[in-house]
């Protein structure tokens, strides 16, 4: 955390270098209904009704100046008004700075910050392709960098080289593991015709996930080429494709104990229980009962309160017969299209890429396919827009569990006997994600919104953990926009 802090306040005073040409300021009040705000499963799920505040602020240089930036801020508090406890700060951050070197070549930056406690699925979420993520009851801190040198070789011949670098931080990450991932991109395109682009690029990516308390450290690298083409169909329509084959190695790192309390429990708010051993059960092939398969909603055996789950112990791991290293080819591409029509804005893409932000200490081929309307009719006060979201998540190799068989303890608390490596099996996970919504101008500074939202998300994970969960969300908001000061 300090690091990428550090990264969003140079990049605040970077900007604040440069002589301002825009400051816009605006306020958001919105009442929001999510009819599952924990995403669990359909049988569980909690309802509440949120009460939202917060600014928006953006800092724009002048685009027409040789360094020129766009620095925008929005955060806003919600307040749960049945789960009290969750109620707290979210911000979304984003930094765009461009430096043209020459009048042939340019340096650009873009960084990104989100920070999110309960996902509300607003259309921010779907545009930064977070509408699949499962934080659940989970902070979910993302930062994304990206710099790219673009260097025109010649009338014809234009050169990219960008950098990239993914942070992923989950606060409770029992289950989950953080990531830091970086990418290097290098591309070489021809200009065929004033309406076609051919070109040629290779692609390198590594992702180091930390260990938890139940997942092994890993490390996924990506190796591939690619053909890129662009077609610009009209002066509003254009076609791009990007694909090719990557060769994928992926590594969970072996380490000689796990360490974990004497007992198994949970936290329920600010109330610890330990688990009942009468509620857990034996996993396959096993007499003892194990601890991945303990529930807390027993009545007959119901859990232990506690003030602690006993002391931190050393449980030794046995790696004989078990296979870490996996590799594989992959194909990863992306088709997309976007068309200007009178009123009417389109954008439509399918793809398949790596990805690491759910958590998964391993290699994760997503598919998504996107759809996103924007309608604007000239001289009306309506607008209305829509976006439409698929993603499948699919993991390449399989993940070990670090698990516990267990023995009765006192008051028959479910207390660990010794750590076993378990295999997940390679989970999947499918997700659909709907938004439809309109604005209305009342007057130059004055707006309202009403946005309906809809998400379903389809966990198929080794048995038991099938599972799925349907969420909806209304919002209705009102926005003030105070007239830009320009320096």
């Amino acid at each position: 955390m300090p690091a990428r802090l550090f990264i969003i306040i140079v990049g605040w005073l970077l900007a604040g270098l440069a002589e301002a040409s825009e400051f816009h300021a605006g306020v958001e009040t919105a009442t929001l209904y999510n009819s599952n705000i924990y995403t669990l499963n359909n049988g569980d799920a909690v309802d509440d009704v949120i009460l939202r505040v917060g600014p928006d602020l953006e800092l724009r240089g002048d685009p027409e100046q040789r360094f020129h930036y766009r620095l925008n801020y929005r955060g806003w508090y919600d307040y749960y008004t049945k789960q009290t406890d969750d109620s707290g700060f979210q911000h979304r951050e984003r930094l765009r700075l461009g430096y043209d070197i020459s009048p042939r070549t340019t340096l650009s930056f873009d960084q990104q910050y989100r920070y999110v406690n309960i996902l509300q699925l607003d259309r921010d979420d779907f545009q930064a392709g977070d509408t699949g993520i499962d934080v659940r009851k989970n902070q979910y801190h993302r930062n994304n960098m990206s710099l790219a040198l673009d260097h025109e070789l010649s009338r014809k011949w234009a050169l990219n080289v960008t950098v990239d670098q993914q942070s992923v931080d989950f606060k409770n990450n029992t289950t989950r593991s953080d990531s830091d991932s970086w990418g290097l991109l290098g591309s070489l395109s021809y200009t065929l015709s004033e309406r076609h682009d051919l070109g040629v690029g290779i692609r390198f990516v590594n992702q180091d996930f930390l260990p938890t308390p139940n997942r092994l450290a890993a490390q996924s690298d990506y190796l591939g080429g690619m053909l890129l083409w662009t077609f610009r169909i009209t002066s509003r329509t254009t076609l791009t494709f990007e694909g090719g084959p990557a060769h994928v190695e992926t590594e969970q790192k072996s380490q000689p104990f796990s360490e974990a309390p004497a007992f198994v429990g949970v936290l329920v708010g600010n109330d610890l229980f330990r688990a009942n051993i009468n509620a857990c059960s034996p996993g396959d092939g096993q007499v003892q009962p194990i601890a991945s398969n303990c529930v807390y909603t027993d009545p007959a055996a119901p859990p232990i309160p506690a003030d602690d789950l006993g002391p931190s112990l050393d449980y030794p791991l046995d790696f004989t017969d078990t296979r870490l290293k996996y590799d594989s080819v992959e194909f990863y591409g992306r088709l997309g299209v976007t068309v200007g029509l009178s009123d009417f804005q389109l954008s439509a893409a399918i793809g398949r890429r790596p990805s690491a932000i759910s958590g998964s200490s391993l290699a994760n081929n997503m598919d998504d396919l996107t759809l996103s309307l924007d309608y604007e009719p000239a001289g009306s006060r309506w607008t209305t827009y829509a976006e439409v979201r698929f993603e499948k998540r699919k993991a390449l190799t399989q993940a070990l569990q670090i698990d516990y068989t267990l023995l009765p303890g006192p008051d028959d608390a479910a207390e660990r006997d010794d750590a076993f490596l378990n295999p997940t099996g390679q989970g999947r996970q499918n997700s659909y994600a709907f938004l439809i919504g309109g604005s209305y101008a009342f007057s130059r500074n004055l707006f309202g919104r009403l946005e309906g939202r809809y998400r379903t998300i389809d966990r198929k994970n080794a048995p038991p953990g099938n599972s799925s969960a349907d969420t909806f969300v209304v919002e209705l908001a009102l926005r003030y926009e105070f007239d830009p000061e320009r320096f």
